[in-house]
């Protein structure tokens, strides 16, 4: 929302000021979230790491035992799964965050 935007919508200074103090306690409060979220997506993608590398160290140590082998195979497929969820996820954070974005620049 800019300045001008508002003075033609023939508000007064004093209306103008105080719509923009408004929006820019919005758009911290947004850019807050967004860095909440972005500290959340590293830690959970260090987590997602950590545990395949775990994964491959049991496979490497686990050649000869073919149960231990199938319940890391199952343990990978769920880390994949989770990595494709947390994906979609992430995706969908930032359309909500896009289409918010467009809304507020319209007003």
């Amino acid at each position: 929302m800019k300045r001008d935007q508002l003075k033609d919508l023939q508000l007064t200074d004093e209306q103008i000021e105080q719509i923009m103090k408004l929006n820019g306690h919005d758009i911290e409060k947004a850019n807050g979230n967004f860095e909440t979220l972005q500290a959340e997506n590293e830690a959970l993608k260090k987590q997602t790491a950590d545990y395949e590398a775990s994964l491959k160290s049991f496979k490497k140590s686990a050649k000869d035992n073919e149960e231990l082998t199938a319940q890391i195979e199952e343990l990978q497929k769920q880390s994949k799964k989770q990595k494709d969820e947390f994906k979609a996820t992430v995706h969908g954070l930032k359309l909500n965050s896009a289409v918010k974005d467009a809304l507020a620049s319209e007003c």
